[in-house]
């Protein structure tokens, strides 16, 4: 660990922590929702939290082929990955 400082400003932490952090910050504030209703959501919740982690994670996995794949790395996502991913 030679340079901590510089390990922190590396753009792919900040796409992974905008990942977990939005997982994050969805999940809370679903669960929110559910204590103001005072009922559970569980299939509400399940599909916003599934939903907003697929979009950050599709985002980050998208930067991090720019990042790392170079010149092969695609302008875009092609449709079939969205789809791979959800199955």
């Amino acid at each position: 660990f030679g340079a901590p400082r510089a390990a922190l400003r590396r753009p792919e932490l900040r796409y992974v922590s905008a990942l977990f952090g939005g997982t994050y910050a969805i999940n809370n504030a679903v669960c929110s929702v559910e204590q103001r209703r005072r009922e559970p959501l569980p299939t509400a919740k399940t599909a916003i939290v599934f939903g907003g982690n697929t979009t950050l994670a599709i985002w980050k996995d998208a930067a991090f082929a720019r990042l790392f794949g170079g010149a092969n790395a695609a302008a875009t996502v092609p449709p079939p990955a969205y789809a791979a991913w959800a199955a």
